[in-house]
């Protein structure tokens, strides 16, 4: 093997390793992507229902507020 070509080989190796670098990282990123959008779609429905149970239990305190007011015991 002359030195013209172990320096060929050297340098596909190099492009090759590069190469299989920039697949890795590319998958890698996309399974972040995959777990935090996981965790923006588990937590929106979450806070959703959390508003409605907050809504619920402002008007039942109304409403016992006005039951209260008009049996006099206020």
């Amino acid at each position: 093997m002359t030195v013209a070509q172990r320096l060929y080989l050297l340098v596909a190796s190099a492009a090759a390793g590069l190469l299989g670098l920039t697949f890795l990282c590319y998958s890698e990123i996309g399974a972040v992507f995959t777990s935090a959008n996981f965790a923006n779609d588990d937590t929106v429905p979450a806070l959703e229902a959390l508003g409605d149970l907050r809504k619920n239990f402002l008007g039942l305190r109304i409403e016992l507020r006005t039951i209260v007011e008009g049996t006099g015991l206020v």
